[in-house]
This record gives structure tokens, C-alpha cells and sequence, in this order.
């Protein structure tokens, strides 16, 4: 940094911001695979013969300092054309010379401390801008209009009451006019095609009355105009117009930031694989992998497709895929998906299926829908049954209204009548209620890490009768699993209170390059031991692991089979323990430990079960006997209790059970049971990829914050429901009032905004998200 002037760096950050940076990760060469031909099909976009454009996620982001350090991208690397971060998502985007490596971009990157990964830009990006772009210009020139219509309303209103010169009147009239007709013609486009569509399909949409109410009204007042009347509503129009294409703004806005999100997640398998070619090794992109490859598989490393077992066994965590939580042992040939974690050593596959083909790729492929789609969703079912009775009975009053004042009186003064009823009846606070409450919903969830990319999903939360959860990494946490100790000693198993640290070293040393979680727990439970190294060999096996110390002993650890057939001498004490698969021995010489291992519930587990009472259900991959032992814990009945169940199994209870059903979990195994509910929450445990499948994503994972969505979900629509009450009882007694007369077009446009800005003022005060509140859901 020194090198290249760059070292200002330092004297942006603040002090806070010091305490917050994380050390920089070392410079990596591994970005080879940038330059490989499929990489760039995937991520790179070419602009023009000389330039490209490719975005990365940048993990190490953390201050102002980092914006401006990654933007001086182009002095490290004279390839580059320009470097733009998005703070808020970690999103850069880099242009850079056609011809040039993006490996070498990669690595420049690399050597200021920040990991770059690569991003793909989804097919509905572009779609995105260009929609997003339009939205913006129809909002800016209803903003302009609605100004300079209401400085213009201001004159005339005055004029109403200390008297204007006809001229004047007429030009300022004439003037909004004018100003007012890009909104109608250009910004309201989209309510008009909205009613339209409705109309198609035979549906009362609730743009409908709102297009009428635009249309109608800016006739009227160019007809009022000719006549000389003071109804004039341009800048009622200019205004309702631009309030709405605000309100669906921040909802766009709102749900793009989940998206963005979603593409940061997808990092969930690895983009390299290490592929072996002539007895040498290369690196390769994931994408590129075809059926019959062979690959390397690294200790502690995921698979990146379906590949079957070249190397004699291996010990495989699928939990991801299963949802169990005990490693499983396979054997030559055995099918390995995508996704699983190698847990022993350096293992060999072949390559099954193409990673686009995998299992794992087919269960994300069925998610519902995505955040674009969830950019354009309405209102949900109750709500929209009563948009369309309301919608449908506006028009058929303002219809009879019409009828009867052009019988009773001339079509002039009907249509004055009809069109103040229409205005005050205006169902622009549906309109605004529900993309105004629910994006901020949406915006105080991702404050408070939870990010809903499906509004709906809370009023449907709050209705549902059937809740169920996964148990591994969702109720329960790998990270906090304890165990208790037993010594076998004068001929009996007693309870032991403590370890020798001689005993806890040769564990350690014996656990050292072990991956597995029970090896994790030791580490975590035998802090500030050191690791006792004399061992002249280590073996790690299916059951458990043995040693030879270089005196000579043999130290072994692992589970009732794997001692027996390494220490016959234990058998006596192995006969008299009643153990499970739970339960794991160590022995050396004389010593003989018994360690029960037992999953912890998470924080708020309990509360969890109170709340949601009877309805909550578990649906786990792991054994019967350890969803029984959980489920027993949290004194839930054992018919809601089921185990052994693979990912089809967890879809098809889901499917199966009628009403609206929430699916609450943490790992690809759920993704087709997010896809057969009616809401799918994901809590951050195994697989931060959920985002691509479920309704609701829980950054954190905890069931704490679980909680206070399911609240939120309450509070939101206890809010909705009160702005749609408030409303319908406003537009029915002053819609009365307008029906028989008793306001002109003028009082109309007046009254019509209260209702609007009431419905933003509760939309704006409300505060869907209190963190740590739970509220029953019985």
C-alpha cells in the first residue's frame, strides 16, 4: 500500500472503526479459475470489445476507509478501468480491460487484505434496472407536477376568497392543466395497466377506481375550467399520484436489498474444485466439472457436485442434505451430493453429475418464487377479498349515484356527484396501506436481521394453525453440545466431576486434525491444555480414532464397538454401561472414560414451544430416539414427534397437512419442505444459502429472533387491519355525505388526502419489530 501512495488508508479510519477491523486474510494466488472460459460465461459481462464488467463480494468490509481503499482499485492494477463498492452489501464492481486476467484483478485485490468471490448477475437484473429506472422517472415527474400544481392551487384557493382577475384565474387554471398532464399521461401508466389487467381477468383490481378517479377527475377539471366552476383537481391528482409511486418505491427498494443479499449467500458451495488429470493436480471452476472428472476433496471441505467414493472410506457430514447430526462413514463407490462436508482426510471422487444436475441444485430450483416476483405481489388473500368488495362496491354506488342525479337533475351535476363520491371514496389508502406497512416491515426486519423477501408471509404467519421446525441446528445447537463423564474404577461406573490433564492432552492430540463434532466439543471444553504430541502413530477409523505412544501404549477413543475391538480387557466395563450412539470411550492403560454427549436447546426453545403451543410440530433427519429425547425436553406430545424423516419425507407431511403450514429450518434438507408450505423461515446454521429458498431468512439463527418475528407478524397485521378499518369507516360516512349531495368536487379533494396521510402517518409510526418480545400464539 506503501508502494502505491495508498497508505491514507490509515488516516480514514476512525478510532471505532479500528476496534471494529478484522486482521486481513494473507494474499491468495488461487484465483486461477477467474480466467477459466466458463467462470466468465457465468460472471463476467462484457460491455463493449475493450471493456468488461464483473462484481464481487468482498469479505473483510468494515468502514468507511475500506470504500476508498477497494475504489482505488485501478492504481494497484492497471487493467482496471474503475472500482465501485456498494457499502451496504459488500457488492464491488469492477470494470477492466477486455484482454486483460481477471486472476491478476482478483489478486490485487487479495493483497490489500479483502477476499474477493465472485458474484453472478441473475437473469432479472437488467429487467431490474431498466423497470427500477422507469419507476424512478415517473415518480420524479409527478414530484415536479404535484409542486408547482399545489403553488398554483395556493393562488387560486386564495383567489377563491379575496377575488381574481377571470384572466388570471384562466391562465393559472390552463397552466395546471398542462404541468398536470404528464401525470396523467406518463406517471399513472402503471395503475391504468394494473385496472386493465384486472378487468381481463374479471377482477375488481383496486387501481381500478383510483385510474377512474385520475382520469375522471382531470376531465371534470378541465370541464369545470370551460364553465367557470372552482372544481379543480389537478394538484389532488399530481399528489395522489406521486404519494402511490412512492409508496411502491420503497417497497421495490426494500425487497431489492434482500435480493442483493441473496446473491451474496450463494457462496454456499465451493466455487473451485481440485481436479486430478494425468496424475497431476489442477484448480478448476465448479461449473466447469463434467460427469467421469476426478476430483480431491480437502479435510473440512464441501463437495461441489455428486460424486461417488474413489477412496476406500470417508467420514461425511450430510447434515446439510439429511438434516442428521451424526457424521456418517462411506465406503468405496457410495454416492457422495453436493454439499456434503468431508469431516476425515484427503478424500478422491469421481464426478457423477454436472453441478448444475446435482441434488442440491434441485432442491433450490424449486423455490417459490424470487425477490423480483415478490416486488410486484399484491396484497394478501383476506386483505385483496376486501380491496375487491370494497373496489366493486364504490363503483356500484358510484353508479347508482349517477343514475339517480342525471334523472333528478341535469349530467353535469351528476357527474359533480359522482365524481366527490368517487374522490373521497378514493381507495388510495388501500393502495398506499399495504406497500407503506409492509415495506416497513420488511426495513425494520433487515435492521433486525430478519429478512422477508415474501411480504405475505406475515400476515400468513399470523393466520397459520400449523407450525413445524427442524431439530439439528434449528432447536438444537452443534456448537453447544455438553457431555457428562463417568470413570469406570474399583469394578463400577461413578460419575466424574473432573479430567486429569494428561487425560485431556492425549485427547487433544488425538482429536487434533480430526473435524468431526464431537472432536470440536473436546476442543471447545478443554481450553488452555496443551496437546500432548508423543504419539509414534495416529489412525482415524470409522468409529473412533487409536494411537501409539512412543512408549509404546496404545491410547484409543471412539464408540463401544471401536474399543471392544481395540482393548478386548474393557469388556467387563463395556457390559455393565448402557450406552447409545451418543456415548463415547477413552482408553489408556488402566483409564477407561465414558463421555455422554447430549445436543443443548437454543435460547428460546422453551418460549418457542409456549407460544405456539400444540401447533408446533418437529420434523428432523436425525434418529427417533433423538427428536423423542428433545421433543420430551420441551414437553411437547410424542404424535408431534418424528424422526428418520429424509428431505421428500419433511416435504410430504408438509404437503399433507391442510391449512396454512409455516416450515421452520436450517439446511438444504428443508428447502423442499419450505417449497410444499405455505411460509418458509430459514434460521443461519448449516446452510446460509436458505435465503434462496424460504419466505424468511433469520441472519442470526437464533430462536430469539424467531420469536420476534412471529410477533411482528401479529403486529403488522393488526396495523393493516386498522388502517383497512379506519379507512372503510371514512370512505363510508363521508362517501354517504358525497352520495346525497353534501360535497362539492372543491370539499372533495380536500377531505380525499386525510384518509391517505392517515394511513402514512400509522404506517410510518408503527414498529413492527420489538427484538426479544414474544407474544402467544394460541
Amino acid at each position: 500500500m506503501q508502494e502505491c501512495d495508498l497508505e491514507k488508508f490509515y488516516q480514514l479510519r476512525s478510532e471505532e472503526e479500528k476496534k471494529l477491523a478484522r486482521p486481513p486474510k494473507e494474499g491468495s494466488t488461487a484465483f486461477s479459475y477467474f480466467d477459466d472460459p466458463t467462470f466468465h460465461d457465468a460472471f463476467v459481462r462484457v460491455i463493449s470489445a475493450d471493456l468488461s464488467e464483473v462484481s464481487f463480494f468482498i469479505e473483510g468490509v468494515h468502514c468507511t476507509a475500506c470504500i476508498w481503499l477497494l475504489e482505488k482499485l485501478p492504481i494497484l492494477n492497471s487493467a482496471v478501468h474503475s472500482a465501485r463498492l456498494n457499502y451496504s452489501t459488500s457488492k464491488l464492481t469492477v470494470q477492466f480491460k477486455t484482454s486483460a486476467k481477471l486472476s491478476e484483478v482478483a489478486q490485487a485485490i487479495s493483497s490489500i487484505g479483502y477476499t474477493p468471490r465472485a458474484l453472478e448477475e441473475n437473469a432479472f437484473e437488467e429487467e431490474y434496472r431498466k423497470e427500477s429506472l422507469q419507476l424512478l422517472y415517473r415518480l420524479g415527474v409527478a414530484g415536479v407536477s404535484a409542486g408547482n400544481c399545489m403553488m398554483i392551487a395556493v393562488s387560486l384557493y386564495e383567489g377563491s376568497f379575496s377575488g381574481i382577475e377571470s384572466r388570471f384565474k384562466l391562465f393559472f387554471i390552463g397552466l395546471s392543466a398542462v404541468i398536470c398532464l404528464p401525470v396523467l399521461l406518463y406517471s399513472a401508466q402503471p395503475f391504468y395497466r394494473a385496472a386493465i389487467q384486472g378487468l381481463r381477468a374479471k377482477r375488481a383490481h383496486v387501481d381500478l377506481p383510483i385510474s377512474i378517479g385520475i382520469i375522471g377527475g382531470y376531465l371534470l377539471s378541465c370541464l369545470s375550467a370551460f364553465r367557470g366552476s372552482d372544481a379543480i383537481y389537478f394538484d389532488s391528482i399530481a399528489i395522489l399520484v406521486f404519494l402511490m409511486l412512492a409508496a411502491r418505491s420503497i417497497q421495490r427498494y426494500s425487497l431489492k436489498k434482500i435480493s442483493d443479499l441473496r446473491s451474496q449467500l450463494r457462496g454456499f458451495l465451493p466455487q473451485t474444485v481440485t481436479k486430478l488429470s494425468d496424475g497431476k493436480t489442477i484448480e478448476l471452476y465448479r461449473e466447469a466439472l463434467q460427469p467421469g472428472d476426478h476430483i480431491l476433496i480437502a479435510p473440512n471441505e464441501r463437495v461441489a457436485c455428486d460424486a461417488s467414493l474413489v477412496s476406500q472410506e470417508a467420514t461425511i457430514d450430510k447434515s446439510v442434505l439429511t438434516g442428521e447430526s451424526r457424521p456418517i462413514d462411506a465406503h468405496r463407490g457410495e454416492l457422495i451430493y453436493a454439499g456434503s462436508k468431508n469431516l476425515g482426510g484427503e478424500i478422491e471422487l469421481v464426478v457423477e453429475r454436472a453441478p448444475k444436475d446435482s441434488r442440491i441444485h434441485s432442491y433450490f430450483s424449486a423455490s417459490k418464487q424470487s425477490a423480483f416476483s415478490s416486488v410486484t405481489t399484491g396484497p394478501s388473500k383476506s386483505i385483496e377479498l376486501i380491496a375487491q368488495w370494497f373496489v366493486t362496491t364504490v363503483l356500484l354506488v358510484a353508479s347508482v349515484t349517477f343514475l339517480y342525479w342525471t334523472l333528478t337533475t341535469d349530467l353535469f351535476t351528476a357527474a359533480e356527484v359522482t365524481l366527490s363520491f368517487l374522490i373521497v371514496t378514493c381507495p388510495c389508502a388501500l393502495g398506499l396501506a399495504t406497500p407503506l406497512l409492509l415495506s416497513k416491515a420488511v426495513v425494520d426486519g433487515i435492521q433486525s436481521g430478519v429478512f422477508v423477501s415474501e411480504p405475505n408471509s406475515f400476515e400468513l404467519t399470523a393466520r397459520a394453525k400449523h407450525f413445524f421446525i427442524d431439530k439439528t441446528g434449528t432447536l438444537t445447537s452443534a456448537e453447544g453440545r455438553t457431555f457428562s463423564t463417568r470413570r469406570w474404577k474399583d469394578g463400577s461406573w461413578r460419575d466424574c466431576s473432573d479430567i486429569r490433564e494428561d487425560e485431556r492432552s492425549i485427547i487433544l492430540a488425538l482429536e487434533e486434525r480430526n473435524f468431526h463434532p464431537i472432536a470440536d466439543t473436546f476442543r471447545r471444553s478443554f481450553t488452555n491444555t496443551p496437546s500432548k504430541r508423543e504419539f509414534s502413530t495416529i489412525k482415524t477409523e470409522r468409529l473412533g480414532i487409536s494411537g501409539t505412544l512412543f512408549d509404546g501404549t496404545e491410547v484409543v477413543i471412539g464408540h463401544h464397538s471401536f474399543i471392544l475391538d481395540h482393548s478386548p480387557t474393557s469388556q467387563e466395563a463395556l457390559s455393565q454401561y448402557s450406552s447409545d450412539y451418543g456415548t463415547v470411550f477413552f482408553c489408556h492403560k488402566n483409564t477407561l472414560l465414558a463421555f455422554n454427549f447430549k445436543e443443548q436447546l437454543k435460547d428460546g426453545a422453551i418460549q418457542l414451544v409456549q407460544s405456539l403451543g400444540e401447533k408446533l410440530s418437529i420434523l428432523s433427519g436425525d434418529d427417533e430416539a433423538a427428536v423423542k429425547s428433545i421433543g420430551g425436553e420441551l414437553g411437547l406430545p410424542e404424535n408431534h414427534l418424528r424422526g428418520d424423516l429424509s428431505p421428500e419425507d419433511k416435504s410430504n407431511e408438509v404437503a399433507s397437512t391442510p391449512g396454512i403450514t409455516v416450515m421452520i429450518g436450517d439446511g438444504a434438507n428443508d428447502a423442499p419442505a419450505f417449497h410444499a408450505a405455505t411460509v418458509g423461515i430459514g434460521l443461519r446454521g448449516g446452510a446460509e444459502q436458505l435465503l434462496s429458498v424460504a419466505d424468511v431468512y433469520i441472519k442470526s439463527g437464533e430462536l430469539t429472533d424467531l420469536l420476534s418475528f412471529l410477533s411482528a407478524s401479529k403486529r403488522t397485521v393488526f396495523v393493516l387491519r386498522s388502517s383497512y378499518a379506519f379507512s372503510l369507516f371514512y370512505n363510508v360516512a363521508i362517501g354517504t355525505i358525497a352520495v346525497c349531495g353534501g360535497i362539492t368536487p372543491l370539499l372533495a379533494a380536500i377531505l380525499m388526502p386525510i384518509s391517505s396521510f392517515t394511513v402514512i402517518g400509522i404506517a410510518a409510526g408503527s414498529r413492527p419489530f420489538t427484538r426479544r418480545e414474544t407474544t402467544s400464539f394460541e
